[in-house]
C-alpha cells in the first residue's frame, strides 16, 4: 500500500483482504509510479533473490513507535541468508530482557519483505510466527534466500531449523 511517496503497508499474497484492509487501502494510490516500482521488488524479494539497497522504496517509518522503529531498523540489517533470534534482536536495541515485546514489534511489521521479518526465529532455532500454517511462508522464504536448505527445513521432529543464529 503506498500514500505520495512512500510505502505504508505490504500484504503478503496469502493475506485475506479483509474488511479492515479494504478499509485501510481506501484513497490509496495503487496505480502510482512507486506501486509500479515496488511490485518488482517484492517479487524479487520473495523468491530469494538479493536487491540492491537503491532499490527499495522509502517506508513511512513515523507510523511506528520508536521501539519498533528501532527493532525493524535492526531487522533490515540482518542480511540474506542469515537469521538472528528474537533475544538477540533485544540484546541489539539494548532492551536484553525484551525478548517478547521484540517479538510484538517483529509480529507488527508493516513491511514485510522489504523489512525481512521472516529471518527472526527463536532462540532455540524454531520458526517461530509468521504468516501461513506452521510457518510455511517463512520456510519458503529462508529456503530462498538459503538461509533454510530444503533438506534441513525440518528435524526429525519436525520442528527445529538447526540454523545458526548469531547475525545481529
Amino acid at each position: 500500500m503506498v500514500r505520495g511517496a512512500e510505502v505504508e503497508r505490504v500484504w503478503l499474497p496469502a493475506a485475506a483482504r479483509t474488511a479492515a484492509v479494504q478499509r485501510a487501502l481506501a484513497g490509496v494510490d495503487e496505480d502510482s509510479a512507486l506501486a509500479e516500482r515496488v511490485a518488482p521488488v517484492l517479487r524479487a524479494l520473495a523468491e530469494g533473490e538479493t536487491v540492491p539497497p537503491t532499490a527499495l522504496p522509502a517506508l513511512a517509518w513515523e507510523r511506528l513507535s520508536a521501539f519498533q522503529r528501532l527493532v525493524l531498523a535492526r531487522v533490515a540489517a540482518i542480511p540474506r541468508g542469515a537469521v538472528a533470534s528474537y533475544g538477540e534482536l533485544a540484546r541489539a536495541v539494548g532492551r536484553p530482557r525484551a525478548a517478547r515485546a521484540v517479538g510484538r514489534a517483529v509480529a507488527a511489521n508493516p513491511f514485510p519483505l522489504l523489512v525481512p521479518c521472516h529471518r527472526v526465529v527463536r532462540a532455540d532455532g524454531t520458526l517461530g510466527g509468521f504468516t501461513g500454517a506452521a510457518g510455511e511462508i517463512k520456510r519458503w522464504l529462508l529456503e530462498r534466500e538459503g538461509a533454510l536448505p530444503p533438506a534441513a527445513s525440518r528435524a526429525a521432529d519436525g520442528s527445529r531449523l538447526g540454523l545458526p543464529v548469531g547475525c545481529v
